[in-house]
């Protein structure tokens, strides 16, 4: 029998209140994904108006496997904002060069259950600083 000891360990430890701002890992993406999906689904309509087909080809990348890929691609950084235990922000990096400091937000996604809480922007925030920590000062 299979026992999920990062599940026990959850059901039994504090609530944790504060944010966890972290880099993802590999183990994050399917929250990642279902982030990303309900947040293009329920909260970019005027983007998308809400045609189905629209919102397939926007999503397409945002599986976890290809989430998974784009996370091992050069100069990129993943990251998620943990809140109350649930995944309630998705980040991104690109183009990320410390030598020349240089980098890209590409990403900043929040749940819909988290939408007017602060989420995205703690996530903006702390993508802002990561660039700031590689060297990059333009467009901040």
């Amino acid at each position: 029998m299979i026992q999920n000891k990062r599940g026990i360990s959850q059901a039994f430890s504090p609530e944790r209140t504060e944010d966890i701002l972290r880099r993802a890992t590999p183990f994050d993406v399917f929250d990642m994904s279902q982030v990303l999906v309900r947040s293009i689904s329920d909260l970019c309509g005027a983007d998308h108006g809400g045609d189905k087909e629209a919102i397939a080809r926007w999503c397409a990348n945002k599986e976890p496997g290809a989430l998974r890929d784009q996370m091992a691609a050069e100069g990129s950084e993943f990251w998620i904002l943990i809140r109350g235990g649930q995944t309630a922000a998705v980040g991104a990096l690109s183009d990320l060069d410390s030598a020349s400091g240089t980098g890209r937000i590409t990403l900043n996604y929040v749940d819909p259950g988290f939408r007017g809480t602060g989420a995205s922007t703690a996530m903006l925030a702390g993508l802002e600083e990561r660039l700031r920590a590689l060297g990059a000062s333009e467009g901040l």
